[in-house]
C-alpha cells in the first residue's frame, strides 16, 4: 500500500486507505459463528438417560476387563459375551492398596483368583499399571461368570464371606444393585455364548 501510495496524489491514497479498510476481515462476525456452532454442538452433546446404565460410577475403586478371543484382545463392556476357552485379563483403577478378587461361576461356585493362593493375604496393587498379572481362562460351566472385587479387604477370608452372603441372600439384578452400594467393592458380569 505504501508503495502504490508513493506513486499517487493524496486524494488517491485517502482512496486507497478506505479500499484497505473495506477489505479487511472482520472479527466479531467470526466469534459470534463460532460461537453459535459451539451452542449446538453442545446441545447435540446432550444425550437424555438410558434405563439401563451403560457405565457404573460410584466413586470407589473399579474393576474392569479385556478379552483374548480367537486372537484378538478388545475391551470388555456390559453387554459383551465370552466364550469357553477365552482369557480374561483385569484392570483395576481407582484409589486401593490391595484387592481380592473372587469368581463365582454359573453354579454358584465360588473360586479366589487373586491371590493365586487362597491362604496368602489380598494382592498388593501395582499404582503403574492398572493391570492384575495373569489371566483366567473360562470354562464351560453354564449361565454368567460374576468377578468380584474386594478392595482392601482385612483378609482373604473376610472378602470370601462378604461374596458369598451376598450371592446367597441376593440374585440378578439384585445382586448388581446390592454390589453398587459397596463402597470398595465392584462387580462385573460376564455372559458366554453357549
Amino acid at each position: 500500500l505504501r508503495r502504490r501510495a508513493a506513486e499517487h496524489s493524496p486524494t488517491v491514497v485517502r482512496r486507497l486507505d478506505r479500499e484497505r479498510r473495506a477489505r479487511r476481515p472482520r472479527r466479531w462476525p467470526w466469534a459470534a459463528a463460532g460461537l453459535g456452532l459451539a451452542l449446538a454442538a453442545g446441545t447435540l452433546l446432550v444425550v437424555p438417560p438410558t434405563t439401563a446404565p451403560t457405565e457404573r460410577a460410584k466413586g470407589g475403586p473399579q474393576l474392569g476387563w479385556m478379552v483374548l478371543h480367537d486372537g484378538e484382545v478388545r475391551l470388555g463392556g456390559r453387554s459383551d459375551t465370552v466364550a469357553a476357552g477365552d482369557h480374561l485379563q483385569f484392570t483395576w483403577a481407582g484409589d486401593a492398596a490391595a484387592i481380592v478378587l473372587i469368581g463365582v461361576d454359573g453354579e454358584g461356585r465360588s473360586t479366589v483368583l487373586w491371590p493365586e493362593d487362597p491362604t496368602a493375604g489380598p494382592v498388593p496393587l501395582q499404582a503403574r499399571t492398572g493391570l492384575l498379572e495373569g489371566s483366567v481362562v473360562l470354562d464351560d460351566a453354564p449361565g454368567p461368570e460374576h468377578f468380584f472385587a474386594v478392595f482392601d479387604p482385612p483378609s482373604v477370608e473376610a472378602a470370601v464371606q462378604q461374596v458369598r452372603a451376598a450371592v446367597a441372600d441376593h440374585a440378578g439384578p439384585e445382586l448388581e444393585a446390592w454390589a453398587d452400594r459397596q463402597p470398595h467393592l465392584d462387580l462385573i458380569v460376564v455372559h458366554k455364548h453357549l
